[in-house]
């Protein structure tokens, strides 16, 4: 992995803890959860965390994982979590890894004041490695999901939605107006 490490997450926790914010996403949550999560355990209540990647998922299958974490504290209540898997991808192991996890939205339902309730979508897209079309076609389709997604969520519950993750979306290689 190329993330800071053990020791580096652990900081990352307390830095974390100490900023005092009401909710907190993670992405590419993958190899240091229980770091990650050390020094916010006692303030906050956690969403579902689907693991690790292994060495089998490198050479065919797909993990049973996200990489996303979501955290709120404790006089928050989050209810009806739910996982929506992305209908496209592109990228194997040597171009991008896209296809060695399953990518996709989870959708927090978020009470954060008495009869204040906001809907909170993460997301981890597809990335790539070259600007071929069969990336760039995964990667919109995945950005068409979730605005139809949010589109939906927003016409059923009229309320907020605040969309957070990792996109791998840049301005810089993205034609966004098409």
């Amino acid at each position: 992995t190329d993330g800071p490490g053990s020791s580096g997450t652990k900081t990352i926790s307390q830095k974390i803890a100490a900023t005092n914010w009401d909710f907190i996403g993670f992405s590419e949550d993958f190899d240091n959860h229980d770091e990650l999560t050390s020094a916010l355990s006692g303030t906050y209540n956690f969403g579902t965390y689907r693991g690790s990647v292994g060495l089998s998922q490198l050479f065919g299958s797909v993990a049973d994982t996200d990489g996303l974490g979501f955290a709120w504290k404790k006089n928050i209540s989050a209810n009806n979590e739910k996982y929506i898997q992305f209908t496209s991808s592109y990228g194997g192991l040597t171009s991008g890894a896209n296809d060695c996890i399953k990518k996709g939205i989870r959708h927090y339902e978020l009470t954060i004041a008495p009869g204040v309730v906001i809907d909170v979508l993460m997301t981890h897209m597809n990335t790539y490695s070259d600007k071929s079309d069969s990336f760039i076609n995964a990667q919109h389709a995945q950005l068409k999901q979730v605005a139809e997604y949010i589109n939906t969520v927003t016409a059923q519950n009229h309320r907020p939605v605040i969309f957070m993750g990792d996109t791998n979306c840049r301005y810089t290689r993205h034609d966004f107006q098409t």
